[in-house]
């Protein structure tokens, strides 16, 4: 009896064995294929980025923060209209009182001067409508990238419109030292220089003639002019144009431009055009 007694045990025991094994072995640990997972978006994630970071132009602050050509915010799914009318909203809350005290300070002054009811009811508007913009405290300038980053001609414009000053103040940098400020700035003009480049080749005739006008007093790459690039710009534009007023105004600047300069310049400017002319198909045929 206590012998059949045992072997019905140990029948019972390998009958929970087998079935623990053979559970195990063909389904696989949830917690485990989880874990793979998320391993696995996590690292394509990170090449993503790396990729990213590789191919991307962006305005770096001390603070860690930056400005990036290519953004995965919200902005970058917007029409350009949309884009730009934030940008626009937000630079103009930038320039009234950002705050009710703000504004009870600036509205006694203002009665104090006697300051033109117009221009009280002015203020007044938009500072009620900006209380009401939840993007007011955002940088217009990120708008206004990620514009120029669809081929927008009046954000290429805009961008080409914002001096040092005008940085300093949208960045914030006035407690910035002066090498920061200046890092900074130089950074914004190589990232313009580079978003009217990448414009340019989609024909942006905006951009080819910002192009054309600035290298001849700046090449960010060297610090000086450089009169090759802004022949090669204007001869790139002759052969696109459509605009005959616009292509004479830029024949006689760029025959002035070439008297300027040496044969082997022109050459190297000639050689430059055809350069563009061929990234540009190029980039229109992809």
């Amino acid at each position: 009896m206590g012998k059949a007694i045992a072997i019905i045990f140990s029948t019972v025991i390998i009958i929970i064995f087998t079935f623990f094994i053979n559970h195990h072995l063909s389904t696989p640990s949830t917690n485990f294929t989880q874990k793979a997972i998320i391993t696995t978006s996590t690292n394509q994630a990170n090449d993503h980025k790396i990729e990213q970071a590789d191919n991307q132009k962006a305005l770096t602050l001390n603070n860690g923060s930056n400005l990036s050509v290519i953004s995965d915010k919200p902005q970058h799914q917007a029409t350009v209209s949309e884009l730009l009318n934030k940008a626009k909203q937000i630079r103009v809350c930038s320039n009234i009182p950002q705050t009710d005290e703000e504004f009870s300070a600036w509205l006694e002054t203002a009665y104090q001067i006697n300051e033109l009811p117009d221009r009280i009811v002015n203020v007044t508007d938009k500072y009620n409508k900006c209380k009401r913009n939840p993007d007011r405290n955002a940088l217009y300038l990120d708008f206004v990238i990620s514009a120029a980053e669809k081929g927008s001609e009046d954000a290429i414009s805009w961008l080409w419109f914002i001096d040092g000053s005008e940085l300093i103040k949208q960045l914030n940098l006035k407690n910035y030292k002066r090498e920061e400020q200046r890092r900074i700035k130089q950074q914004f003009i190589e990232l313009k220089y580079y978003l009217s480049e990448t414009a340019a080749l989609n024909l942006n005739e905006t951009a080819i003639l910002k192009l054309s006008n600035a290298y001849q007093h700046l090449d960010p790459k060297t610090g000086g002019q450089n009169y090759v690039k802004s022949l090669a710009y204007s001869d790139f534009f002759m052969q696109i144009t459509k605009s005959n007023d616009l292509y004479g105004k830029v024949k006689w600047q760029r025959d002035r431009l070439e008297q300027r300069m040496t044969h082997d310049e022109i050459e190297q400017a000639l050689t430059l055009t055809e350069q563009l002319l061929n990234d540009a198909q190029n980039t229109l045929a992809q």
